[in-house]
């Protein structure tokens, strides 16, 4: 991690304020606390689930995610994965209505246009246009979409959506050299780390 520090940035970003009327999309979620803020996707509705990078939240002391629908709820981080810099994040209350998108069974090939949601600069419900530049790209000791994208702080874990709108990745990093690429967790790592929807829900 300290060597992506070095070599990225971290797209998760201290907070400023927020523009009234900008709210996540229906699979996209603001995390917020700490002064710190970023995005998560929502992994498993019933049970109340979202996926994010773990260092949009690792610093947060107390986490608030905002819905689509504008209702603010307590969450806790409830399990987290270093080695991919993922997090799992259980909403407190009654999330009812959350819809996840379905996720890809494999990583897009090379040229795949992709749309990146998420929360930059505390504006949720906006994407980003991308191409696939390598489904599997070895970085600072990760294996990531290697994506043509120009993205901002507080796009960290948010969805990378395909034409169909499955998800094939969580907007990680951003390179620093060159410009306009952007690194994203491929979403088959996280199924093969934190499970499938059910088992998650039955076993955690």
């Amino acid at each position: 991690m300290l060597v992506s520090l070095l070599l990225a940035l971290s797209l998760g970003a201290p907070r400023d304020p927020a523009p009234a009327g900008r709210l996540p999309a229906p699979t996209t979620v603001e995390l917020r606390g700490g002064g710190y803020y970023g995005a998560g996707l929502v992994w498993d509705g019933p049970a109340g689930l979202v996926l994010t990078a773990l260092h949009v939240v690792e610093d947060m002391p107390a986490v608030e995610a905002v819905l689509a629908d504008g209702r603010t709820l307590a969450a806790r981080v409830v399990d987290r994965e270093p080695a991919l810099d993922l997090a799992l994040v259980r909403l407190e209350g009654s999330p009812a209505a959350l819809a996840a998108a379905p996720r890809a069974k494999g990583p897009p090939p090379a040229g795949t246009l992709v749309h990146l949601h998420g929360c930059p600069r505390q504006r949720c419900g906006g994407e980003v246009l991308g191409a696939v530049l390598s489904p599997s790209w070895r970085f600072a000791g990760g294996d990531y979409l290697r994506i043509a994208a120009a993205v901002e702080p507080g796009a960290s874990g948010g969805p990378v959506l395909d034409g169909d709108g499955a998800v094939v990745g969580v907007v990680d990093l951003a390179l620093l050299t060159p410009g306009g690429v952007a690194l994203a967790v491929p979403i088959v790592l996280a199924e093969r780390r934190f499970g499938a929807p059910v088992a998650l829900a039955a076993g955690r």
